[in-house]
């Protein structure tokens, strides 16, 4: 049973690691983009090199079908996709010095692939996953994707610096290593929980009408597309500001790297061992979220400090210790928003459901980065923080008032 659901995480786990990789890329973006002056409007437009990410329910419809449904038909389909991936950064090395409008076409094209990939490796996890262990295929998925913006945001440019050809060249071995442990995966042993219906198959004319009428039925009330918008708005809004405020204090290149990728990532399995406790424990998804998100504020508080305290005051250990506390917190709260979207998914349609939920939040997600920078562009990196603070705050209200009211919903129909 434990040697099972070990597998499945790290299954899952090493998935979450080869789709993050391009994401850790863009994540160490805006250090290279601020250290040669660029304004942070300009740098807010890194976030939108992922829109892709809003094809997910579309994807997730697509791979629902009759002919994706198992979990078979799901590894082959994510197998196809992790080759394109790596195809397309073995096409970037051919670009020694990319301009930023080549970098937003190829990881404009790299977010749709990682959209299809991430709704595919979902819908498996909704699919093998038992309820006792959703918490910790949940662990697998954050650590997974932790460890992936570390190697590709942190270790690969501390060892090669800001070499494009040798950056690429670096996330092509993990992500290699990831498509051969995929290959290899022996599925045959695991029975899924439920695959959908044999039916009547979809032609192509009504595919378009078809996907969408299932992503339609999948949508979630307002109230819930509130609290995962409203999550990684703030979250992501204000981790984004960190770096480059970091870097215009004059804080070195490799302490940004030490602090803000390298330290972050033992803090961050231990922070998402603390939401997968915290979950099992309360017995509450919606409950373990809040609670997870109430200790954000603390190494957000430390943020808005830095803000507003002047460069000369700023330490190196002051900085390790927020990068700590941040992390531990928000991974907590990203490991208990997974088991949440995992319970709220629908099970006949997993990828499809799930996708839409985690479409929301990374709608979220962008445009919280994107608003940020353009708010610290004009109105400066405090008031970009006072805002983040503050809806920070406000988020753990808000996911005890309308995601546990959905549970108890969930549980009556139960």
């Amino acid at each position: 049973m434990i040697n099972t659901t070990v597998r499945k995480a790290v299954l899952l786990g090493s998935l979450y690691l080869t789709q993050t990789i391009p994401n850790g890329y863009l994540k160490f973006l805006p250090v290279m983009m601020v250290e040669r002056g660029d304004s942070m409007m300009l740098i807010s437009t890194v976030a939108l090199f992922s829109t892709g990410e809003f094809l997910k329910p579309l994807f997730g419809a697509f791979i629902d079908m009759n002919k994706a449904a198992s979990p078979r038909a799901r590894k082959g389909l994510i197998v196809i996709i992790q080759s394109s991936m790596i195809a397309t950064f073995c096409l970037a090395m051919c670009f020694e010095k990319p301009e930023l409008i080549q970098l937003a076409v190829l990881f404009s094209f790299c977010s749709l692939l990682t959209a299809a990939h991430d709704t595919a490796t979902d819908g498996l996890a909704v699919q093998i996953l038992k309820e006792d262990e959703q918490a910790i295929g949940g662990f697998g998925q954050y650590a997974g994707s932790k460890l992936g913006a570390l190697i590709a945001g942190g270790v690969i440019p501390m060892l090669v610096g800001t070499n494009h050809r040798l950056l690429c060249a670096g996330v092509l071995l993990p992500m290699t290593v990831v498509l051969w442990y995929t290959i290899q995966y022996d599925l045959s042993d695991i029975n899924p929980l439920i695959i959908a219906s044999e039916g009547a198959p979809v032609n192509n004319q009504n595919f378009v009408l078809h996907s969408l009428t299932k992503c339609l039925h999948s949508i979630p009330v307002w109230r819930e597309a509130l609290v995962y918008f409203t999550f990684k708005f703030a979250d992501h809004g204000l981790d984004f500001l960190m770096s480059p405020m970091l870097v215009q204090a004059h804080i070195s290149r490799a302490t940004i790297v030490q602090t803000q990728f390298l330290l972050s990532i033992g803090a961050a399995v231990l922070g998402a061992c603390v939401g997968s406790y915290i979950c099992n424990y309360i017995k509450s998804a919606p409950k373990a979220l809040a609670i997870c998100s109430a200790l954000r504020l603390v190494p957000n508080l430390m943020q808005l400090w830095l803000a507003y305290a002047p460069i000369s005051s700023y330490s190196i250990s002051f900085i390790a210790v927020h990068a700590v506390l941040e992390n531990i917190a928000g991974s907590a709260a990203t490991g208990a928003a997974f088991v949440v979207l995992l319970q709220q998914s629908d099970p006949a349609n997993p990828a499809c459901s799930y996708a839409v939920l985690n479409t929301i939040a990374v709608i979220g997600s962008i445009v919280g980065k994107f608003s940020f920078g353009q708010l610290s562009h004009f109105g400066g990196f405090r008031a970009a923080c006072v805002v983040g603070v503050l809806l920070n705050a406000m988020f753990p209200v808000l996911s005890l008032t309308f995601l546990a009211q959905q549970q108890k919903k969930t549980d009556k129909r139960e």
